[in-house]
């Protein structure tokens, strides 16, 4: 399904008036079953709806994936049925507690940086195939204490073929292919795009990344088919501020391939984190990045987070991971579960993402303050030993603050000037103790004075 450009979802939805004729064949009986089902507000249960299409009446079969793959599946349920040589009747939903009365299904609009797509949320959907009839029921609310999506399909003829096919059309067309998206679904847009020039690393740090990621998503069917296992695992470890973050924008703008945001607050149960991998097998290939692992990773011996074994059991147990690159950050490895950071298959290395050297200083300082002067870099350069990537930002927005406060520190083009006196300004304001404004701690701070 293509996006659309405004809010129009295909629904054939035929007018008595001009209606196929008896001789036009199937087109006369769908026709036909358009018109019973508008008139169909008269006190019937759905599940009479269903047996009038099917003609007789018919149990549904469930189905349950991740709500993802299940929102995905509506995205991706008219394209399917088009493919098919098939065509969509009638979408109706019912009222809750009132089923004899209809109403207009409930659509969603997925907004990605390609485009925006409709997707129905909650309702049936009538459907004439060549040789099959089927019902499908879209459904979201409170199910045993849980609000999820569902799938039930009714069909004369074989339900578990028709999800199959189904499934496998999506995973082939959905709308996040090569996109970033949390782990709800909802995608994430921002404003620019990110390349490895965004993000100061030194060589072997960024060469070690690209060959675990870049290079194994490239030729995983080949290192498969070599006897390699078709996962890999990261950990993504330094200070806060050293590009951990930044990291993964640019790995999700520059894979080409799925890429799952997940933040501490959608880890609310063990059940999620089953869900987030039931996505990612589904999705795959795909890389899964999760943030700040240590707050919801944390030793066994210290931590009572009650997704810490069912994180385990995902990431190495009875399921197959192929094509899944799994990444966590985190800022305190050092509690982090030991059967986490030291257990290859779930993650296989440790990347230590430190303090910038002078050399790494000296590169985001001139691509922060271009037009500084050499002398006046090395300068700042040395005034910012153990200054962290957010940090060294941070020096240069303060630099533009204090310089707006006096004509005499900007040009006529608006820039700023760089002076030893402004720098050495900046560097004492943000030394400061009493304000430690960009992150550095009593200890810190007296490790510098």
């Amino acid at each position: 399904m293509h996006a659309i450009d405004q809010t129009s979802f295909v629904v054939r939805q035929s007018d008595p008036a001009s209606s196929p004729s008896p001789q036009d064949g199937n087109g006369a009986k769908i026709g036909a079953l358009a018109r019973i089902l508008k008139m169909s507000t008269i006190p019937l249960l759905s599940r009479r709806m269903i047996s009038i299409f099917l003609g007789d009446e018919v149990k549904g079969s469930r189905f349950q994936p991740a709500d993802i793959v299940v929102r995905l599946m509506s995205q991706c349920l008219e394209g399917f049925i088009h493919e098919s040589g098939g065509e969509i009747v009638y979408a109706t939903d019912f009222e809750e507690r009132s089923e004899d009365k209809e109403t207009t299904p409930i659509y969603e609009d997925l907004k990605t940086t390609v485009g925006t797509y409709r997707l129905q949320a909650q309702g049936y959907v009538f459907i004439q195939l060549p040789d099959q009839r089927v019902v499908v029921e879209l459904r979201r609310g409170r199910f045993e204490g849980v609000i999820e999506y569902r799938i039930e399909i009714h069909t004369n003829g074989n339900s578990q073929s028709f999800f199959q096919k189904w499934s496998a059309y999506t995973r082939k067309n959905h709308c996040l292919r090569g996109q970033t998206a949390f782990a709800s679904g909802k995608p994430i847009i921002r404003s620019r795009r990110y390349t490895w020039d965004d993000v100061v690393l030194p060589d072997q740090v960024r060469a070690t990344l690209r060959t675990h990621i870049e290079t194994f998503l490239t030729h995983v069917v080949q290192l498969r088919a070599a006897g390699m296992k078709g996962r890999r695992g990261l950990i993504l470890s330094g200070p806060p501020g050293t590009g951990k973050t930044l990291v993964g924008k640019v790995l999700a703008d520059t894979l080409g391939v799925t890429f799952l945001w997940v933040l501490p607050r959608h880890l609310g149960s063990p059940r999620n984190i089953a869900e987030i991998l039931n996505a990612a097998r589904f999705l795959s290939p795909v890389v899964i990045l999760f943030e700040d692992l240590d707050l919801f990773g944390a030793d066994r011996d210290t931590s009572e987070s009650s997704v810490l074994g069912e994180l385990m059991n995902q990431l190495d147990g009875v399921n197959e991971n192929e094509g899944i690159v799994t990444i966590a950050t985190t800022n305190r490895l050092e509690v982090v579960e030991h059967a986490l950071r030291n257990r290859p298959g779930r993650f296989d290395r440790v990347i230590e993402l430190g303090l910038p050297d002078m050399k790494a200083r000296q590169k985001l300082l001139q691509r922060l303050l271009a037009g500084a002067a050499e002398s006046e870099l090395t300068h700042l350069v040395a005034a910012t030993d153990g200054y962290s990537p957010a940090q060294l930002e941070e020096v240069v927005n303060t630099m533009h603050l204090l310089a707006a406060e006096s004509d005499d520190n900007v040009n006529g083009a608006g820039l700023v000037k760089i002076t030893p006196g402004l720098m050495d300004r900046t560097i004492g304001e943000i030394g400061d103790q009493r304000k430690h404004a960009i992150g550095f701690g009593a200890k810190e701070y007296e490790e510098r004075s």
